[in-house]
């Protein structure tokens, strides 16, 4: 994993789509060819990943945990695993679905939370 500063044009020039329908469709063709390997506890953690790199289309930049709280919240308390959302994690980035970015705090050069960057199919 390559370990970046995280800004809001770092983020910018990170995205592979030029809009939110492009990075839709791109995922809906990823999903045709792979769906089928994940687990449905998985494809709901995709699910909110995708959505969760909606601000910025196609990367996503936030915490495993505040996403996992609110799958919990949306399925009113029927959530899915941290285990569970790592194994998706794991799974996209051998399919080449997505890529990890650490980042570091510029305060003191400490891991920060990461970065997912969806790639195009």
């Amino acid at each position: 994993m390559e370990i970046i500063e995280k800004n809001r044009n770092r983020l910018e020039e990170l995205s592979q789509f030029d809009s939110l329908e492009e990075f839709h469709t791109n995922i809906f063709n990823w999903l045709v060819e792979h769906k089928y390997i994940f687990t449905k506890s998985e494809l709901i953690g995709f699910r909110s990943l995708v959505l969760s790199a909606d601000v910025t289309p196609g990367v996503c930049h936030e915490r495993i945990e505040d996403i996992l709280n609110a799958i919990h919240v949306e399925y009113n308390g029927n959530g899915i695993s941290r285990s569970s959302f790592r194994r998706m994690l794991n799974k996209a980035k051998l399919l080449g679905i997505i890529t990890v970015y650490e980042t570091a705090r510029i305060q003191n050069g400490s891991q920060d939370w990461n970065i997912y960057v969806f790639n195009r199919l």
